[in-house]
C-alpha cells in the first residue's frame, strides 16, 4: 500500500534521510546507553519467550497427571499454571517498559537540540 502512495525513489531518499538524522543517537554521546537500552529490549524479548515456550511444556504435564488421575500433580500444575502467568505478564511489563524507556530516551535526544528545527530544515 505504501508503495502506491510513495514512490520507490522518494521511499529511498527518506529511508537515507533517517539513517542519517538517527546516526547520531547510535554513535554520540547516547551511544552507551542506546546500545544498552538495545540490548535490555533484546533481552526483554527473549525473556518474553521463556513463559510461552513453558506453558507449551506444562500442558503435557497437565494432561498426563489427568490421564493418571494423580490428583496431587493436578493441584501442582495448576499452582505452576498460575507461577506462568505471572511470569508472563512481568515479562510483558518488562517489555512494554523497556520499549517505552527506549522511545523515550530516542526524542530526548532528539528535541535537545539533536535535530531541532534548524537540524531537520538543514536535513531537507
Amino acid at each position: 500500500m505504501a508503495e502506491d502512495i510513495i514512490p520507490p525513489e522518494v521511499h529511498a531518499r527518506l529511508l537515507r534521510h533517517f539513517a542519517t538524522l538517527s546516526f547520531g543517537f547510535w554513535t554520540g554521546p547516547t551511544r552507551r546507553k542506546a546500545t544498552l537500552f538495545a540490548l535490555g529490549l533484546f533481552a526483554c524479548l527473549l525473556l518474553n519467550l521463556a513463559p510461552a515456550i513453558a506453558v507449551n511444556r506444562w500442558n503435557k504435564f497437565f494432561f498426563d497427571a489427568l490421564q493418571n488421575k494423580d490428583q496431587r500433580l493436578i493441584l501442582l500444575s495448576i499452582g505452576l499454571m498460575l507461577a506462568l502467568a505471572f511470569a508472563s505478564a512481568l515479562t510483558s511489563v518488562a517489555l512494554l517498559q523497556a520499549r517505552m524507556r527506549f522511545q523515550l530516551r530516542w526524542r530526548e535526544w532528539e528535541l535537545c537540540g539533536n535535530l531541532g528545527d534548524d537540524g531537520v530544515m538543514k536535513a531537507a
